[in-house]
């Protein structure tokens, strides 16, 4: 990373850690992050206004890139910002455990108080390494009262991914 402006030029290898308290520092930075996150706010209420006149929903994944959800903000995307401005927020907990899924979903689940909260589980290798993983994961999912759960690929899987789904999804209705 880069901070550029006319005085000076900061060479940044940060941590996430460090990029967040850049905000701090440079508060024209902390501005510039608001006017992005408020226009893309803005582009979801818009998109959803003309999906509402076709009876479409529209579900918004906040961050594609980067992992755990509270980096959604990297991508201009942060939850609060997107809270009421569409039908779903997506979260893709795509990892290895259903400990990091839970606290992906949490996160969101605390910051977006409007809007559903959708799980994204990542049913590919090498997150999951076996059925009992994938079922601990979607029953994560619902004990954190998500509105649906989805599974990345879900078209690219083989069979034995297939039935790892299914009883992941078997469970989910049961409620076990």
């Amino acid at each position: 990373h880069q901070y550029v402006n006319e005085e000076r030029v900061l060479p940044l290898e940060a941590t996430y850690g460090e990029t967040a308290s850049l905000l701090v520092e440079i508060p024209q930075l902390w501005t510039y992050l608001r006017v992005c996150s408020a226009t893309v706010a803005q582009l979801v209420r818009d998109v959803r206004t003309v999906a509402q006149r076709y009876n479409v929903a529209l579900e918004v994944i906040p961050s594609s890139f980067h992992r755990p959800a509270a980096r959604a903000w990297l991508e201009r995307a942060p939850f609060a910002e997107l809270d009421g401005t569409c039908d779903g927020l997506i979260v893709l907990a795509y990892h290895d455990n259903a400990a990091q899924v839970s606290a992906d979903l949490r996160w969101a689940t605390a910051l977006a108080r409007q809007t559903p909260i959708v799980a994204g589980l990542n049913a590919c290798a090498p997150n999951i390494k076996d059925d009992a993983t994938l079922i601990a994961q979607a029953r994560a999912a619902r004990e954190t009262n998500c509105a649906a759960v989805y599974y990345y690929n879900y078209g690219l899987l083989s069979s034995r991914r297939l039935e790892w789904v299914a009883r992941a999804n078997t469970r989910l209705i049961a409620g076990d």
